[in-house]
């Protein structure tokens, strides 16, 4: 069997640190590839959340070397019906429960080859109706960096499970309704715009000057970096992930205006 030395496997689980689960799915790794990379995305994905695991994944696994396996196990569904899932894109290798935690990544992959894992001999012996991260995905992610082929875990599927990337909702030609995609650990507001989209606007209306309104709070001012606002006590500013952000200067802005992930941000251009 042709051995891999410098793959990469990340894993990515709202597991937290305190529990002995994370270790576990490691040790079954190492033990099959002990020479194996594997790197922490996050474990503190809240809990349960597709979504926010999603969008953590889209902002980390480009980063990584071709090759790289990305494991994403934030799973409510396990032990029912759900499919563990292998996608194998142009440059990378996904592995996570077919529901629809790898749709913000897959939208921007070339997806060349997707798998329903169910060949057993590559899963730990006895498999526990509610840990599939350690005696299923940790094992086929190690055999996997060891050279198995993709498609000899099982079977080819055409089609599995997404969710929608929040879109905006355009309310006239210079009024749009956008949302709150994401809120980090410093407590700044991610919302669902992108740059481009909001240069789009730009030229499209042809304003030169802006509100974004969330509850009973108005932003009108937009900076380069944190350090620009701190003379505001609420601004915006594009971040690293290219998305428009409401921020607080060393402030969680999140605290302050009481915000949470799906809330409505009305953008009006003037």
């Amino acid at each position: 069997m042709k051995k891999s030395k410098s793959r990469i496997i990340t894993l990515l689980t709202d597991f937290g640190l305190a529990e002995p689960y994370l270790a576990a799915m490691k040790g079954v790794i190492l033990e099959i590839n002990p020479e194996v990379n594997i790197i922490d995305i996050s474990h503190q994905i809240e809990s349960h959340s597709i979504a926010e695991a999603s969008f953590i994944l889209l902002n980390s696994y480009h980063y990584f070397p071709s090759g790289s396996i990305h494991m994403v196990v934030v799973d409510p569904e396990v032990g029912s019906s759900r499919r563990p899932l292998l996608v194998q894109t142009e440059r990378y290798f996904f592995i996570a429960p077919d529901n629809g935690v790898l749709s913000y990544p897959l939208s921007r992959e070339r997806v060349k080859l997707a798998v329903e894992i169910n060949r057993s001999k590559y899963f730990l012996k006895q498999v526990s109706c509610t840990f599939h991260g350690r005696d299923i995905f940790a094992p086929v992610a190690a055999w996997l960096s060891r050279g198995v082929e993709a498609r000899k875990f099982g079977s080819v599927i055409k089609e599995y499970q997404k969710i929608r990337f929040p879109s905006l909702e355009r309310k006239g030609n210079r009024q749009w309704v956008a949302e709150v995609l994401h809120i980090d650990k410093f407590g700044n507001i991610i919302s669902n715009i992108d740059r481009s989209q909001w240069r789009l606007f730009q030229i499209e209306s042809g304003a030169s000057s802006f509100c974004l309104t969330i509850g009973s709070h108005k932003i009108e001012t937009l900076v380069e970096n944190y350090h620009q606002g701190k003379n505001h006590k609420l601004f915006a500013l594009f971040g690293s992930s290219n998305f428009l952000e409401i921020s607080s200067y060393c402030q969680s802005v999140a605290q302050i205006i009481k915000a949470k992930r799906g809330d409505k941000i009305k953008i009006t251009l003037s």
